[in-house]
């Protein structure tokens, strides 16, 4: 029988026993959990959109590229180590996606004669391009990079927008935007040593500058051994641009017949003769010779049995076209 079951006087008395006690521990109402919502991937929508002439409204620095012009990566080079450049370039389409190519220079050769590889373009804004090599020690002055558009002009002749032009380090590997354009010969070249021929006996040794290169010589050494017999040898350093000479400069003194003697040419130095054995003589400072200079060991009464050694020339050394 429930609480209020009975007989009651009046509504009061019933109301009394049908209220609940304040004793009783109310009913704890749970509601199940909802559901887990399933995976959807997506994708975030582009937050670019083209304007109504056709070209995206950017903050950023680009050029407007179409489906007629030609993306190009020049590379010349005198290092054999290295034997690929690579260029990735990312261009916003008009959807406002991103597309991200790359140009790729395989078998690169060490002449110093341009290598190339050329893409067609997607149509849209060309918003960077970063160049980078196969992982080998390499220094300014070693190789060069041109990367450019080629634009086509209808019936008329393709023009060049040049983008980068910089030669490629370890630590400087040239981009667009940021980057600036340079000559080859602009700033710094690599400090290297050519050896020339090792000449016949009897004969004079002789170096000629490689093609696409400019020099500013630092150095020249030889040695020369005298045979017995004859008159006194006098070695002259001749250099020479193509067949004009330019620069005759002979050692401080004559070797006698039957002696060896090193000899030493070097910027700014005096002439010096030591004490039996060697001789120093003068070059001019910043002495440039560009693509068909000839550093020759030139020497007066030699002997049909005197023997030069190859001469090594010290040179700062660009490439230049």
């Amino acid at each position: 029988m429930s609480a209020s079951d009975g007989i009651f006087g009046s509504v009061d008395a019933l109301d009394a026993a049908s209220a609940p006690s304040l004793d009783s521990t109310p009913a704890v109402v749970t509601e199940p959990a909802p559901a887990p919502e399933p995976f959807v991937s997506q994708t975030v929508p582009p937050g670019i959109t083209w304007g109504t002439q056709g070209n995206p409204a950017l903050s950023m620095q680009s050029t407007y590229i179409t489906l007629n012009d030609v993306l190009n990566l020049g590379v010349r080079n005198s290092n054999p180590n290295i034997t690929t450049v690579t260029a990735t370039v990312r261009i916003l389409q008009p959807d406002g996606t991103i597309l991200t190519q790359q140009l790729v220079v395989n078998g690169l050769t060490s002449d110093r004669i341009q290598n190339t590889a050329s893409v067609p373009c997607s149509e849209g804004m060309l918003v960077g391009v970063a160049i980078d090599y196969n992982t080998t020690p390499a220094y300014r002055g070693q190789c060069f990079v041109n990367f450019y558009i080629q634009r086509a002009l209808g019936a008329s002749q393709p023009y060049t927008e040049m983008l980068i032009a910089d030669y490629l380090t370890p630590g400087f590997k040239p981009t667009w935007p940021e980057g600036e354009l340079h000559a080859p010969t602009d700033g710094r070249g690599v400090i290297t040593t050519y050896t020339s021929p090792v000449p016949a006996i009897g004969g004079f040794p002789v170096l000629d500058q490689p093609a696409n290169t400019r020099w500013r010589i630092m150095s020249v050494w030889g040695f020369l051994n005298a045979a017995a017999g004859g008159t006194t040898r006098t070695p002259y350093l001749q250099i020479q641009q193509g067949t004009a000479p330019l620069y005759i400069v002979s050692a401080p003194t004559g070797q006698a017949p039957g002696t060896a003697m090193d000899y030493s040419f070097a910027a700014g130095v005096p002439p010096l003769t030591g004490p039996t054995f060697y001789q120093v003589a003068p070059i001019p400072i910043d002495f440039y010779l560009e693509q068909t200079g000839i550093i020759t060991m030139f020497t007066t009464n030699m002997g049909g049995s005197d023997e030069w050694t190859a001469i090594n020339v010290q040179v700062e050394e660009w490439i230049d076209v």
